[in-house]
C-alpha cells in the first residue's frame, strides 16, 4: 500500500461511509485518532528522550509470555496491528453492504 499510514486510516473511514451511509469513526476500543496518536507519541518519543532514537533500542520484555524484545518493535508492532484491524474491519463492512462489489473494489484504487 502506498498510501501513507496517517492517511489510510481516514480514507477506510470514508470509504465505509460511502457504503454504509453511517460515519464510523471508532471500531472496537480504538478509533482513526487514537490509532494516529499511537503512531505519532511513538515518532516523538525520540525528541523528548536524552539518547534521542536509541531509546528503540532498549531491551524490553513483554509482560505475560516473557518475550525479549526492544521498544521499536513494540511501537512498530502495535501500530501495524492496530492499523490493519482498522481498516481491513472499515474495508470488511464496506463490501458487506456494497451493491456492486465491483464497484467498490475500484474504489480502493486510491489505496494502490
Amino acid at each position: 500500500m502506498l498510501t501513507p499510514g496517517v492517511m489510510s486510516a481516514h480514507y477506510s473511514i470514508e470509504f465505509r461511509t460511502h457504503f454504509t451511509k453511517m460515519h464510523q469513526t471508532v471500531i472496537g476500543f480504538i478509533g482513526a485518532t487514537e490509532q494516529l496518536l499511537f503512531v505519532q507519541v511513538g515518532t516523538f518519543l525520540c525528541y523528548w528522550a536524552a539518547d534521542s532514537n536509541a531509546i528503540y533500542a532498549w531491551p524490553m520484555t513483554v509482560p505475560g509470555i516473557e518475550y525479549e524484545t526492544n521498544l521499536g518493535d513494540i511501537v512498530l508492532s502495535f501500530a501495524f496491528v492496530t492499523g490493519i484491524h482498522y481498516n481491513c474491519e472499515n474495508i470488511y463492512w464496506s463490501f458487506r453492504e456494497a451493491d456492486d462489489t465491483m464497484y467498490a473494489l475500484g474504489c480502493l484504487l486510491p489505496y494502490a
